[in-house]
């Protein structure tokens, strides 16, 4: 009996690791949807900053001069890739 009795409670260890690496996989899967979907949240909240930057230098800039806004954009334009991409990578 001693040994069928030490069969059962070694198959059902095996049995609980199993589900506990399962849910641990489970776990792991999950965490790296929430990870995504901050990484998504991220990425549209820089572009609304972004955006809202680039508003406020075309109110500025459309005041004093054209030329100067355009420079201007295409410096904001390369920081912000830059910062898009140290972010995301």
């Amino acid at each position: 009996m001693k040994v069928g009795n030490s069969k059962i409670k070694q198959t059902q260890t095996q049995q609980s690791e199993i589900l506990l690496d399962i849910e641990n996989k489970n776990n792991i899967f999950q965490l790296s949807t929430i990870n995504y979907q901050l990484s998504t949240i991220n990425y549209q909240l820089s572009t609304i900053n972004f955006l809202y930057l680039y508003l406020q230098l075309m109110q500025t800039q459309n005041k004093i001069c054209p030329t100067l806004q355009i420079k201007q954009i295409t410096i904001f334009t390369k920081i912000y890739n830059l910062r898009f991409y140290n972010e995301i990578y």
